[in-house]
């Protein structure tokens, strides 16, 4: 079994996967997504 689960789009995986954070149109960061994607990996231990 593998340690870690990707999260990507197939079309995504021949150009470099990341997962990025969202920036909104008046420069600020949205983070929301990410923290969504580590509180899923902490509570199923993926």
């Amino acid at each position: 079994m593998y340690p870690f689960t990707p999260i990507t789009a197939w079309n995504e995986i021949t150009e470099g996967v990341v997962l990025l954070s969202k920036i909104l149109p008046d420069g600020s960061v949205d983070n929301s997504y990410l923290a969504k994607i580590r509180e899923l990996r902490d509570e199923y231990g993926f």
